[in-house]
């Protein structure tokens, strides 16, 4: 009887490691192709590409789907494949289809599986899943890299980048690791997966700074890479109102003599640093402003009235007091662990983010907007040793430098291969890392990045901006999930042939028995 058939084709980065004399992908589109071959007339198929989940999926007959399955190629994201095998199930049920079935072609890596995703236990269609490829031999990959601990670069002062390996750590072989920035060679070092090294470039000028680090190639080589794309700035201009205190003053006196930031008028400072119940009643667009507040009940008691005015959306309590810890840290100042003594509550509300919480969850350090492209940064406690461990720390001057570097600029954010770019309205293409171009909609949002590398949003022929984009993490970890964990994973029915035969006597559920 006739069947249709929803062809799973894993072609997620892992889907390119190289086994033997070719990759996983080309194992997985021979098994489609198989199953291609032996269809009848009246059968439907439709091929579903886990990797790139922004394709249109429509029925198809053999000759068209085999069309399909040749023409896919990998691509270098993350596939969900509990969502995936879901999806085709729901693509089962609206077919009203009398027979259906689904080929699941994969790696079968146990991170595709995630534990938040549910299975879809009530399903009649049954699963077939193809188990011969698995990985046999571990994988290196750059785990992160960052530019100068997370605060852009100053022109003309030396920087890092910080970079960490990911991979086997009992593994002995070191990996050697390149820098390029432009283009050019920085540095290189050698290490072992899971090591991390800093490297020391610079100076450079103001302006767009991208950079490539690469390691020694292994048999998936698309996490090999890393891209970074930062902008150099000239020193923040930093203004002081109020008490600064001796340790806040110190850590400030310190980063300006280093050139880091250089002291302005707060009228005209890219940030003011106010403390001891010194609010400014007002900012200039794209002032930035931080306030460590006073030890003094009274003075601290209209900071919340001082934070509306300003419509910054976040209110502040009175100091409590009560030994305890910082518990997260988002800063990067390595803030973990520092001691405690008083403490306000700082209460982000809608548009807020926290960036530093203690132990019983109360946020001690949070932002909002401010304004016309402005950021306010409120702490909860004063920055002295009766409060906080924090100013005899090896935190203090990292926090500072952050709580005042950050408005200069910053290295961009990267993001995953397969994240969605949203654009401005003025793009009309997207430029990706191997020069094809990709119109953009009245979405304003691209989805089809399934590249590493520099993406280009473009005007015409004029590059309005350029965005880093790197291999997800999860894709890096080649674990396979055992077969006899995969019904809890999917549910329903679930089988497993592990050899070629075996596929192409199993598939086709309704058809296997003796002929009448």
């Amino acid at each position: 009887p006739p069947t249709a058939v929803v062809l799973v084709l894993d072609n997620s980065m892992s889907s390119g490691r190289v086994v033997g004399t070719g990759r996983v992908l080309d194992t997985l589109r021979a098994r489609a192709l198989e199953t291609l071959e032996l269809a009848g007339d009246g059968d439907r198929f439709w091929v579903i590409r886990a990797g790139s989940p922004w394709d249109a999926v429509s029925p198809l007959a053999a000759a068209a789907a085999r069309e399909r399955v040749r023409s896919t190629e990998v691509v270098d994201t993350w596939a969900d494949l509990t969502a995936t095998v879901s999806r085709a199930r729901e693509i089962l049920d609206r077919s009203a289809a009398p027979r259906g079935e689904v080929h699941l072609l994969s790696d079968l890596q146990a991170s595709a599986f995630p534990a938040e995703s549910a299975p879809d236990s009530g399903s009649i269609w049954p699963v077939l899943a193809w188990t011969g490829s698995t990985a046999t031999e571990p994988n290196g990959y750059v785990a992160s890299a960052i530019v100068g601990g997370g605060l852009a670069p100053r022109a003309d002062r030396r920087t890092d980048v910080s970079i960490v390996l990911g991979g086997e750590l009992e593994s002995e072989d070191e990996r050697g690791i390149r820098l390029l920035v432009d283009g050019r060679l920085e540095g290189a070092v050698r290490t072992r997966p899971g090591g991390s090294v800093v490297l020391p470039v610079g100076p450079f000028d103001a302006g767009a700074l991208e950079a490539e680090v690469e390691i020694d190639p292994d048999a998936l080589s698309a996490d090999d890479r890393f891209f970074l794309r930062t902008v150099v700035v000239p020193p923040p201009a930093v203004a002081r109102i109020g008490e600064t205190g001796q340790f806040l003053a110190s850590a400030l006196d310190l980063l300006e003599e280093e050139g880091r930031i250089r002291r302005s008028d707060p009228g005209v400072a890219d940030v003011i640093v106010a403390s001891g119940g010194e609010v400014p009643g007002s900012l200039a667009a794209g002032q930035d402003l931080v306030i460590v507040p006073a030890a003094d009940a009274a003075r601290r008691s209209a900071l919340t009235r001082q934070l509306t005015q300003l419509g910054v959306p976040i209110d502040v309590g009175p100091l409590r007091e009560g030994e305890s810890r910082i518990a997260t840290d988002a800063t990067g100042a390595g803030l973990e662990g520092v001691g405690v003594r008083s403490s306000g509550r700082v209460v982000p509300g809608p548009g807020a983010r926290t960036w530093v919480t203690l132990e019983d969850g109360t946020v001690w350090a949070a932002s909002g907007p401010g304004g016309a492209n402005s950021e306010v940064t409120v702490l909860a406690s004063p920055l002295i040793p009766e409060s906080t461990d924090l100013p005899l720390s090896a935190g203090m001057i990292p926090l500072v430098e952050w709580l005042v570097g950050r408005s200069g600029g910053g290295p961009d954010a990267s993001g995953r291969a397969g994240d969605t770019l949203r654009v401005s309205g003025r793009a009309t293409e997207v430029e990706s890392p191997i020069g094809t171009r990709i119109p953009v909609d009245g979405t304003l949002e691209v989805r089809a990045t399934g590249h590493v590398g520099i993406w280009s949003v473009l005007a015409g022929d004029t590059v309005l901006e350029r965005h880093a984009l790197n291999a997800p993490p999860r894709e890096s970890t080649l674990e396979p999930l055992p077969a006899s964990d995969l019904r809890d994973r999917l549910g329903g029915r679930v089988e497993t042939p592990r050899t070629a035969g075996r596929w192409s006597s199993s598939i086709y559920v309704e058809r296997q028995g003796r002929e009448l």
